[in-house]
């Protein structure tokens, strides 16, 4: 036969058992609505700027591990097709002066000594925005140094960069996971103040290793 004792122990791990689990039941909706909330107040920040008239800012960007980085410049956005993007810096271990510049119906982008143009895409600003906001503006600026014109330019940029699991963390700004094409690409924060963003800091899976970026903007209009 079993002892009292042992008869008590498990009675008393029973009860902590199901303590725990109905700790978990009461926190679990709370921690989903958390979630919920946060995930809100990312979209809500995404789409002030897409809706907003005129956005400019500047940027002091730095990346180290997998692709090293350090470029500052400005962003400046003007409904409805009017971009203009300008950094310097090195990148990847070459000094870059890079651009992207609408002129009416056309566009300029690339090296400034080996520009490019074409006629302006109908959703450069969107993908501009979009780029800053889920992925950070150093994917845009790879793009530009490599030549190539701003991701998605053409469309489906909100299809195929997606934030997940935003939490809010207090003092700390808006944390969330980044998928691009449906495959895990890494994970961000962002800080927000008076609901301007201020920080960002992201790593990028490489198969290479990781990128971790630090991005830091500063003069932000947006009305």
């Amino acid at each position: 036969m079993r002892s009292n004792q042992s008869v008590r122990r498990a009675a008393f791990s029973r009860c902590v058992g199901l303590l725990w689990a109905a700790l978990f039941a009461l926190l679990s909706p709370v921690q989903g609505l958390a979630q919920i909330a946060a995930g809100e107040a990312f979209h809500a920040l995404e789409q002030r700027l897409l809706d907003a008239e005129e956005i400019s800012l500047e940027f002091d960007i730095t990346a180290e591990g997998a692709v090293a980085a350090n470029l500052k410049g400005q962003m400046s956005i003007v409904a409805p097709q009017v971009v203009t993007l300008r950094a310097k810096g090195v990148f990847a271990g070459s000094p870059v002066d890079l651009f992207v510049e609408s002129r009416g119906d056309d566009y300029a982008y690339g090296h400034v000594a080996q520009q490019k143009m074409a006629p302006l895409p109908a959703h450069l600003r969107e993908a501009m925005l979009i780029g800053f906001t889920r992925m950070g503006l150093l994917h845009n600026l790879a793009m530009l140094s490599a030549g190539a014109a701003p991701d998605h330019a053409d469309g489906g940029v909100t299809s195929w960069v997606i934030v997940d699991n935003v939490s809010d963390e207090e003092g700390v700004g808006l944390q969330f996971e980044i998928s691009v094409a449906g495959a895990p690409a890494g994970a961000a924060t962002l800080q927000i103040e008076e609901g301007l963003p201020v920080t960002r800091r992201q790593t990028v899976q490489f198969p290479n290793g990781e990128m971790r970026v630090v991005e830091r903007y500063s003069e932000v209009l947006l009305p």
